[in-house]
């Protein structure tokens, strides 16, 4: 029996990654040159890394997350301690939804070009990590968790967490483009749901995964958070995780959120490997049958006798014969 395997995308962006690595290769005495990069992430998030203006040997970069002032909130304050404990003075400061960083490459030793590298290309999760972080220090001191609303794509699509009865819930909103799209998702979020059934000790800790399309579930709406409107509903799916002790514990934090943040992602890259796999398809079987139906000409240029279902010759034939004779 064969199975498909679902490949898994790096959350790291290598458009970041290979800029800073050629950067850091220039030797300290030589002379820099202006860069300038500007490139897109996932989930509507931009970046852009840009020599000082006045001094070249330092990088200037800018990470936009789409809609981040409209949900940070109260926690600016929770925010800055936690960028400024990660990046250091590399962080300069918030405006709006930018993020600001400035690097003096010509300073930087071996072991800091080593936490560059690995900081930079996953600063999306490092922007959005607080938020998250200080909802699961407040459930795992049993703290009230308050409940908030992540809008992080512009079609409405929104990343919702709040505390259910014996787990913190967090809740997806996805609007699939087309009814293809819907189907192929439904499909991929039937595979994650189902994967749990499977008995192995990796899957055995995952988060349980469940969805429904159509209307709002009832888990959701009773927040109070503002949701899908009861008129649009139908247009989206609801995806569902339920996150336990061992998933909000302070060693798994990161690598709980950039799941959280990396699943539409996820699932939007195999819809499109899935429609263009069938699309490679469909040429193939085209391609192979017009071979088929060239193959079947006859080309001997001999006149052969042709007749219909029942018998009779064909009436272009009957004349043909005629105009002969």
């Amino acid at each position: 029996q064969q199975h498909t395997t679902m490949r898994l995308i790096s959350s790291s962006n290598e458009i970041v990654y290979q800029t800073l690595v050629k950067r850091f290769e220039i030797p300290k005495d030589s002379k820099y040159p202006t860069v300038s990069v500007l490139g897109n992430d996932f989930n509507a998030s931009s970046f852009h890394i840009q020599s000082h203006a006045e001094n070249k040997q330092i990088l200037q970069i800018k990470n936009r997350v789409n809609r981040l002032n409209e949900f940070m909130g109260s926690l600016d304050e929770v925010f800055g301690e936690y960028m400024k404990k990660t990046f250091g003075d590399w962080y300069k400061g918030r405006e709006v939804d930018d993020v600001n960083f400035e690097i003096d490459v010509s300073a930087l030793t071996d072991e800091e070009k080593e936490k560059a590298l690995k900081l930079f290309p996953q600063m999306q999760i490092h922007i959005i990590l607080p938020i998250f972080k200080n909802a699961f220090d407040n459930a795992r001191t049993k703290q009230k968790v308050q409940p908030f609303h992540l809008p992080y794509r512009d079609s409405g699509e929104s990343i919702y967490l709040f505390e259910g009865d014996n787990a913190l819930q967090v809740f997806f909103t996805m609007k699939f483009d087309t009814h293809v799209d819907r189907e192929l998702g439904e499909l991929f979020l039937q595979e994650m749901k189902d994967a749990k059934r499977v008995n192995t000790r990796e899957l055995s800790h995952a988060p349980p995964v469940a969805y429904t399309s159509g209307s709002v579930p009832s888990d959701l709406a009773g927040t109070g958070l503002d949701i899908v409107e009861k008129s649009n509903e139908k247009n989206y799916s609801f995806v569902s995780l339920s996150l336990f002790d061992r998933h909000i514990a302070e060693d798994s934090v990161f690598s709980t959120v950039e799941k959280i943040l990396f699943l539409r992602p996820y699932l939007e890259y195999h819809l499109k490997c899935s429609k263009a796999y069938m699309h490679i398809r469909f040429r193939d079987r085209v391609r192979t049958l017009l071979q088929n139906l060239e193959a079947s000409k006859d080309t001997s240029g001999v006149e052969k006798v042709k007749r219909t279902a029942s018998g009779k010759f064909l009436s272009s034939q009957i004349q043909s014969e005629r105009s002969k004779a």
